[in-house]
């Protein structure tokens, strides 16, 4: 079953400003596959794990995480701080069409070639704007079909913009943790019920003035 994925809810977001505690435990079974790869185009394809990673914020948030860092490799069984950036943002290179595609197609995931095919459609409009797989400094090559799959998340993608939210991983002893984008925390009820109240204050003074 497919972890439930929350999206901002307003007001809330701020309350997500300072660095948090991720655990990614590791590649979600049967949704990831060996690809080959290259995010500089004149190096050779390497071999590359592609798919979501199973995330856990501070303990309590679940979600299914795709990689949004060309640079770094997962450290899985570990947890790390990052900070909380919600998308769009312009930090991160086409970042409103890269939270298109994860709000829309993550939660759609159930095999190897649409989970690998929604990284490397990610990978693409990062690191070229979704120039194709073919194409630019970011290019990959798989099966037929997983292939396919990423191609439709591109054509599907283009022109929209969505909600997500980018996990910076901050830099630690053994390097830095690779930077994830995934679904975005709602505030508790009672970190809602202080918003509500600030709000609600907020508005009574404006009335008096």
């Amino acid at each position: 079953m497919k972890r439930t994925l929350l999206l901002a809810l307003g007001l809330g977001v701020c309350g997500y400003a300072s660095a948090s505690s991720l655990f990614v435990s590791g590649f979600i079974s049967g949704e990831n596959r060996f690809v080959l790869t290259t995010f500089t185009g004149g190096d050779p394809l390497q071999n590359t794990q592609a798919g979501p990673m199973a995330a856990m914020l501070d303990g309590t948030f679940g979600f299914d995480a795709y990689c949004v860092d060309s640079g770094h490799s997962p450290l899985f069984g570990s947890a790390y701080n990052v900070n909380m950036v919600t998308l769009p943002d312009a930090g991160l290179p086409n970042s409103g069409r890269i939270a298109y595609m994860y709000q829309t197609f993550a939660p759609t995931v159930t095999n190897q070639d649409q989970g690998a095919g929604l990284q490397l459609a990610i990978w693409d409009v990062l690191v070229d704007g979704g120039d194709g797989l073919t194409n630019g400094n970011f290019k990959a090559s798989s099966v037929t079909t997983t292939m396919t799959a990423a191609a439709n998340y591109l054509s599907q993608s283009v022109g929209h913009t969505g909600t997500a939210t980018w996990y910076q991983g901050l830099p630690r002893g053994n390097g830095q943790p690779q930077d994830l984008i995934g679904g975005t925390p709602v505030p508790e009820p009672a970190s809602l019920l202080v918003l509500g109240g600030a709000a609600a204050f907020f508005l009574r003074k404006r009335k008096r003035a």
